[in-house]
């Protein structure tokens, strides 16, 4: 399977993503963290990407923001927007949190619904305890009892030693009627990182600001240390109580070396919680 293949499924799923809020995606720091409602929000440096063969809050905040050099961070702390709920998940939480067999240090978390005006659009937080860089794709499959009653697919690319991101899984048709959903690695594409990863770790991000009206969005200053144009699409994480509560996703198209631009990402579910802001898939 070509990396040319994957990033073009991740293209078709940011598109899915954009279309169904009804707002179109834009584009410093290692890493920054902030806190939405009782909890931080931290954005770190990307890690490139693949995406899915899809058919695919008063908020206080603490934010690390590095020095000049972009090696070290110090702390910041500010005000945000109050985070409330946007576009709650319709369907059944999972029940079930995945290890994935292949590939045992890739690991999954529990699975949400976040399908809305038309798009079937599930996610899951995954984490890499591997000790080094990994691309994959992935597959979530839905059962009622022993039956089988749909699957769900997705892809990420270049995730990092230790990182956590969400993967999102659409499926060809709404999935309501389940009782357990199980996500595995589906194919292993790299396990040592691919030729972009290098490029990824370069992009940073600044401090991030949430809104919550009309929309979930999510603005962000990011900033490409690389000595090359690169073009990318970024993902938000929001995590509370240990779970995946909403996701964010964005573009940025034609950064050139050393520029710093704003990204603006649409959330799905609730912005809520920890926000982790990530370079999702470096396009070139």
């Amino acid at each position: 399977m070509s990396r040319k293949w994957l990033v073009g499924v991740g293209t078709i799923v940011l598109l899915g993503l954009v279309l169904a809020c009804g707002t179109t995606p834009t584009g410093k720091t290692n890493s920054s963290t902030v806190s939405t409602s009782a909890t931080s929000v931290t954005a770190v440096d990307g890690s490139t990407p693949t995406q899915a063969p899809a058919p695919a809050p008063p908020i206080s905040a603490s934010t690390s923001v590095p020095d000049a050099s972009g090696a070290n961070a110090t702390t910041v702390a500010s005000p945000i927007a109050e985070a409330t709920s946007v576009a709650e998940a319709t369907a059944p939480a999972a029940t079930s949190a995945a290890e994935a067999p292949a590939g045992g240090d890739i690991v999954f978390g529990k699975v949400v619904d976040f399908s809305s005006n038309g798009l079937n659009s599930y996610a899951a937080t995954v984490t890499n305890n591997s000790q080094a860089p990994k691309s994959f794709t992935a597959k979530a499959t839905f059962k009622k009892s022993e039956d089988l009653v749909g699957t769900a697919v997705g892809a990420v690319n270049d995730i990092l030693p230790g990182q956590t991101r969400a993967v999102m899984l659409l499926a060809s048709s709404p999935i309501s009627d389940y009782d357990s959903v199980k996500v595995d690695v589906d194919t292993m594409i790299s396990e040592s990182g691919s030729p972009n990863a290098p490029a990824a770790q370069k992009i940073t991000f600044g401090k991030p600001k949430v809104q919550t009206s009309p929309l979930g969005s999510i603005d962000v200053e990011t900033t490409n240390g690389d000595d090359k144009t690169h073009s990318y699409t970024v993902q938000g994480v929001f995590i509370q109580n240990g779970e995946l509560v909403g996701t964010a996703t964005g573009a940025v198209n034609d950064i050139a070396a050393g520029q710093t631009k704003t990204a603006s990402l649409i959330v799905q579910g609730k912005a809520e919680g920890d926000l982790t802001i990530l370079v999702d898939a470096l396009i070139q």
